[in-house]
């Protein structure tokens, strides 16, 4: 058998799962996806890699019998990167998340991968070189991080203006360009920005003339939704087969209002595609999402985004936008699908405190707030991770090392700190107070965070 994409296959394990010789990959997938599954195995074995894979019928995928997959955890955690092949049908959705929940819990040390709906052909979009993709990503993460609302103006063919008027959750932005960290998982191909909205406060119009699952939308013709307190509550469009697929994906028996599924009109995500590789709509929402310079609204879950809104499927809906406003921002951050990023601020990729220390204590905070309790004497750090809701740490100032001690001393009214990560098995000696001043003078300048008066 002749392999193609062997390149992409290899940038695949190398460099977005960080296999190493004799490092031990999973693979899980349906039985439609042998093509894929060994063109991964060939070049896997090519590389010294483990390969394991195993098949679960797309009629027990649509069961949902992840939670029934049964394997001794200390053996799992011995897997150090995780593929799973499944189609991108709501009646996947549920197991492709629960796997992928399930194995990251198990095998903190592994990278996983999800590719719902793409085959060997859309390697190609995979980026080689995706450091540009993944600093746009942030840029744009830092700008979502510290707005509070979101809008968009979409131009319909007649000419019409509409603005979407989106509130956004206080929540980390996920930058999915291209880098996954240990405990993580992404889609592939990477290359979009995403936040999530405020539960039933969207409100306004939005022409949708990308995709949507399963059709691209021709120059001709578009798709007005209305939506109402977060809920989809009209759908238009001169073209009757489009009304009617768009009013499917939302709504049983073609009445609108009837749910499909818990939510199934529930708008849950806001995102931002960055992959300059992908230029066309293809159908499929793992690509589509990714189009340099569109935005998509989805529809559904997002409980395996950190969010609280549960359902059966996740509906990407894509659209080329005229003006997209940022609450921050003086200008629109996207023209005419084209960025305009803010001039005037400063946006640094190395905006982050490491302390390492000696004990046990393994943990990051990033957009955190700190508070000094000076009864208790502790700090208290109230952070964001990655995905969820605001976490709180307590930590007892006798318990501290002195210079994290100097450290919070010097951050004890700040209300933002983007990165902190304190690790084990470290000499503290090594620590430069001076070093770690420096760097919260960058990030006062850069106004990263800001000192209360």
């Amino acid at each position: 058998m002749v392999f193609t994409n062997t390149k992409k296959i290899e940038l695949l394990l190398k460099r977005y799962l960080k296999l190493k010789k004799n490092d031990d990959l999973l693979i899980i997938s349906d039985e439609y996806h042998e093509v894929e599954i060994q063109s991964i195995l060939f070049v896997a074995k090519k590389k010294s890699i483990n390969s394991t894979k195993i098949i679960i019928p797309r009629e027990h995928q649509k069961e949902n019998k992840a939670k029934n997959i049964r394997i001794d955890k200390n053996i799992l955690k011995k897997y150090e990167g995780i593929i799973i092949f499944t189609d991108h049908s709501p009646e996947t959705t549920s197991f492709r998340y629960t796997c992928l929940n399930y194995f990251t819990e198990q095998c903190k040390r592994a990278r996983a991968i999800s590719m719902p709906g793409v085959n060997l052909k859309q390697y190609k979009f995979i980026n080689d070189s995706f450091s540009k993709q993944n600093a746009l990503g942030e840029k744009i993460a830092e700008i979502l991080r510290r707005a509070n609302s979101i809008d968009i103006e979409t131009k319909s063919k007649k000419g019409k203006r509409y603005n979407l008027y989106i509130p956004i959750e206080k929540q980390n932005p996920v930058n999915n360009g291209g880098y996954i960290s240990c405990g993580e998982w992404v889609n592939l191909p990477t290359g979009e920005v995403f936040i999530l909205p405020q539960k039933n406060k969207t409100n306004g119009y939005i022409v949708i003339n990308g995709a949507i699952p399963g059709f691209v939308i021709s120059d001709n013709d578009e798709i007005i939704l209305q939506l109402e307190n977060g809920n989809i509550i009209g759908i238009e469009s001169i073209n009757k087969e489009l009304k009617s697929r768009a009013i499917e994906l939302f709504f049983k028996n073609g009445i609108i209002g009837n749910e499909k599924f818990p939510n199934s009109n529930t708008i849950c995500e806001f995102g931002i595609g960055i992959n300059k590789l992908i230029k066309d709509f293809s159908g499929i929402p793992q690509l589509d999402e990714k189009v340099f310079g569109t935005v998509h609204v989805a529809f559904g879950r997002n409980d395996s985004l950190g969010g609280d809104i549960i359902g059966d499927a996740h509906h990407d809906i894509v659209t080329k936008c005229n003006n997209l406003y940022v609450d921050i921002l003086e200008k629109a951050l996207i023209h005419q699908n084209r960025f305009s990023l803010p001039k005037t601020t400063q946006f640094i990729n190395s905006h982050f405190l490491k302390l390492k220390f000696k004990e046990n204590d393994n943990f990051k905070m990033e957009g955190s707030d700190c508070s000094f309790n000076r009864k208790e004497k502790t700090y208290n750090l109230t952070w964001l991770p990655p995905r969820g809701k605001p976490k709180i740490t307590t930590i007892g100032v006798k318990n501290i090392k002195r210079e994290l001690t100097i450290l919070l001393d010097i951050i004890k009214s700040a209300n933002r700190i983007s990165y902190l990560e304190i690790q084990n098995k470290s000499n503290l000696k090594r620590i430069n107070k001076n070093r770690l001043i420096y760097i919260l003078k960058l990030l006062l300048s850069q106004k990263i965070i800001k000192i209360d008066s």
